[in-house]
């Protein structure tokens, strides 16, 4: 699977299959249990299932809540022209906060704007996956922290893949277009193209730790987080893939 890691354009949304996949020798260390290709483990946290029994809802929405914004990327006319291209910035029009009732942890989510399904794509635009979901502006939705369920691939390496798409995110954040070679770049120095996965957002979502709303915060305790092992990515260029995924990498989950 490591050869289809660029299949997704850079632009485009990645969905977050998870092809990545993360070792999980701890975990079988931990409960002394030997796993079988197609087992399936429960490993981190992540909020999954959305909230719709009224009772709880009310509950919720009653609890004094601190919310913070995503400061997702996304670009709104006019554009902030720099020497070379267009630049994208975060914007605050999508929020969220986490609250514990009866034990049980919750996110809430809430936005004003509706994301724009490409990086180089307006936010504000109504042809977005939120509204096809069913998920509008200005409402507050909660959802459920829930396990993380993975299924062993293989039982030797100790990779895992996730059982569902739990996220969606950029393949990068930003894009630089120059227009005296009608090519995109990573940032405004026109020198890192946009398609290098060992730079991209995607790879610093997966992996970054310190990032406080990134996957690998998110999802994993500190002590589960220590527990993955480390993979070696072989990220050569693929002209039939059109991929420039830069120097490889040695990552805990990757797509």
């Amino acid at each position: 699977m490591k050869p289809m890691l660029q299949r997704t354009l850079s632009l485009m949304l990645a969905a977050l299959l998870l092809l990545g996949v993360f070792p999980v020798g701890s975990a079988a260390s931990a409960s002394d249990q030997a796993f079988a290709k197609g087992d399936v483990i429960e490993f981190g946290s992540y909020p999954q299932s959305r909230v719709t029994d009224e009772e709880t809802l009310a509950a919720l929405n009653d609890l004094r809540i601190a919310w913070q914004s995503y400061g997702y990327y996304g670009y709104a006319y006019p554009f902030q022209h720099v020497e070379t291209g267009m630049q994208q910035i975060p914007y605050d029009w999508m929020k969220y906060a986490d609250a514990e009732l009866n034990g049980t942890k919750y996110r809430a989510v809430r936005f004003t704007e509706y994301r724009p399904v490409k990086t180089d794509n307006p936010w504000g635009t109504t042809s977005t996956e939120q509204k096809r979901n069913g998920y509008l502006k200005d409402t507050t939705y909660w959802f459920r922290y829930e396990p993380l369920r993975w299924r062993v691939l293989d039982p030797d390496e100790q990779l895992v893949i996730s059982e569902s798409i739990i996220d969606a995110q950029p393949y990068s954040n930003t894009y630089f277009y120059n227009a005296e070679n009608d090519q995109m770049y990573k940032d405004y120095t026109c020198t890192t193209d946009y398609r290098n996965y060992a730079l991209s957002s995607i790879r610093a979502f997966l992996n970054d730790a310190s990032q406080e709303n990134g996957f690998a915060a998110l999802a994993f305790s500190e002590d589960e987080w220590s527990a993955i092992l480390t993979t070696h990515l072989d990220n050569r260029d693929d002209a039939q893939l059109r991929n420039k995924s830069g120097e490889d990498t040695d990552d805990k989950v990757f797509l």
